[in-house]
């Protein structure tokens, strides 16, 4: 498997897999931005002092996926230092909250990493969609006796057993098979999901429908799905959350998140049978390699079906 991406909209692609991240916005007729006086946006960590915005500013809210809230934070603290009268008010819900919200027009843009379907587009006139950011998903775990070893390698079938529930420890035969000479523990796999409508989750689960036929015809790919096994958490924040606090689990979260909370993701073995690692080269590549159709066609192609084509840092990416 490889890197998934995606952008705040949609894709699925690294590994993981590339995930492209889109805003959602009410073209006029969302909610009207509200004025306030309070200072504009949060303050990410390691950064100074956020400006004062002025009496009459104007706050814009949004809600929505939480795949690529680390950025959105830094883009609205760095922009208070341009226009301290605007403040950004950003509620990390996930993507089902996004599209609900701004389907509601409840604020002024939502972000979703799951592209709008038809009837959720037809639910929302007005609404306009555009790519933000790219990022990609990774397949994070937290077992101690693999803290000092490095990577492991894990590949589609096996991943897609582990979340089915066939696959129940560590020292599996497949995963193994992929790890020649790791002495890996006969301990239980606790397998992390999330809970709530999620684009995360759309990719993860695009992805898996790829690689299994089994887990397409009994799970399938969407936002939220019936989850054979496993514990959920909310947010990629839920998420990363347990896995921290969970011996022996296995999940999926965007990069940022097993970076930032210090979770160890594994390697993936490609279409082409190469052992490839999530990083922000494959990242840069893989959307170089995006194509150049043009928007909205662009953004409702997903990273994964085109797996066996697109390439990271040279090689093609891991479709199973």
């Amino acid at each position: 498997m490889r890197p998934m991406t995606r952008r705040s909209a949609t894709l699925g692609a690294r590994w993981g897999s590339m995930a492209l991240a889109a805003m959602l916005i009410a073209n006029a007729c969302g909610a009207a931005a509200t004025p306030t006086a309070a200072p504009a946006g949060g303050t990410p960590p390691g950064a100074g002092p956020t400006p004062t915005p002025p009496a009459g500013s104007v706050q814009i809210n949004g809600a929505g996926a939480t795949f690529p809230f680390p950025l959105y934070s830094r883009w609205f603290y760095e922009y208070a230092f341009i226009d301290p009268a605007v403040k950004f008010n950003y509620q990390s819900i996930g993507s089902g909250g996004g599209i609900k919200a701004i389907t509601d027009k409840t604020v002024d843009f939502g972000a979703s990493d799951a592209i709008l379907n038809d009837d959720q587009y037809k639910a929302a006139p007005g609404v306009q969609m555009f790519p933000t950011v790219a990022g990609a998903v990774v397949v994070a775990y937290n077992v101690a006796e693999l803290k000092d070893k490095g990577a492991i390698v894990l590949d589609g079938a096996t991943l897609a057993s582990i979340f089915l529930g066939k696959i129940t420890k560590w020292n599996d035969a497949a995963i193994a098979a992929l790890n020649p000479g790791v002495a890996l523990p006969a301990k239980d796999i606790v397998v992390v999901h999330r809970s709530d409508g999620s684009g995360t989750t759309f990719i993860f689960t695009n992805y898996l429908s790829k690689v299994s036929d089994e887990w397409k015809s009994t799970v399938g790919n969407a936002s939220s799905v019936q989850w054979p096994v496993g514990l959920g958490g909310k947010g990629n924040e839920g998420v990363s959350g347990t896995l921290g606090q969970t011996e022996g689990s296995i999940g999926y979260v965007e990069l940022a998140y097993a970076v930032s909370n210090k979770i160890l993701f594994s390697k993936f073995v490609n279409a082409a049978g190469k052992t490839v690692e999530a990083g922000i080269p494959g990242i840069q590549s893989a959307m170089a390699d995006f194509g150049s159709a043009p928007l909205p066609e662009a953004v409702k192609t997903l990273v994964t079906a085109k797996l066996g084509t697109i390439t990271c840092n040279g090689q093609p990416l891991p479709s199973s």
